[in-house]
């Protein structure tokens, strides 16, 4: 994740939305074979930036923040894996009498990340460019799991108001899956949540 120093200087030429999109377009336009990627499509994405902004940006200003090292990424990986196990996120399944280890392995082998956990090597000081790829996926991915109910509240409400049902990050939202939402999030206060999660990790020795 970044640190704020690093969001305060990102955001003078970039705004956190731009950020998100260049990071998803970046992702979507890299062949995973070679691990090339086709900035022309990225920057067809950006008509306000030239291509070479959009590599440069990319390359010297948001890669080197993500993750540094296979030691950031293994708690990245459980950070991300222990909030879901606090925030219910994940469907109740027969695992109740399961460790707190082995319920967040088998959250991160239900968002398929299993091939990730042991893809790192914690000795080394170096990320292959598959762990940079999958750490961005899991950056994006706890960022807007942890931000989604307060940046998108007031919004998803009104949008429900004049509708059944509204689509926010390509996930079809219901009156009724809003108000089971609404409920966990009143009944689990994110900022308590963060804390918890901090302190297994403590805990853990991550």
């Amino acid at each position: 994740m970044f640190h704020e120093p690093e969001k305060q200087r990102l955001y003078q030429y970039w705004n956190e939305n731009e950020i998100d999109r260049l990071i998803d377009a970046v992702e979507r336009s890299q062949n995973h074979q070679t691990m090339k990627i086709n900035w022309a499509s990225v920057q067809q994405l950006f008509p306000d930036r030239t291509l070479q902004q959009c590599k440069s940006f990319y390359c010297n200003q948001i890669k080197p923040y993500i993750f540094k090292s296979g030691q950031e990424l293994n708690r990245a990986n459980h950070k991300f894996a222990l909030t879901c196990y606090y925030y219910y996120i994940t469907e109740k399944m027969p695992g109740d009498y399961e460790t707190l280890e082995q319920r967040v392995q088998r959250i991160l082998a239900d968002q398929c990340w299993a091939d990730m956990v042991g893809s790192y090597n914690t000795q080394v000081s170096y990320l292959t460019p598959y762990q940079l790829e999958c750490s961005i996926k899991l950056m994006r991915g706890t960022r807007y799991m942890l931000n989604f109910h307060l940046q998108n509240e007031k919004e998803i409400t009104e949008s429900l108001k004049r509708s059944g049902k509204t689509v926010r990050m390509g996930f079809e939202i219901t009156k009724e899956k809003w108000a089971a939402f609404q409920k966990k999030f009143e009944a689990n206060k994110l900022a308590d949540i963060l804390k918890k999660v901090e302190e297994t990790l403590k805990e853990m020795n991550i």
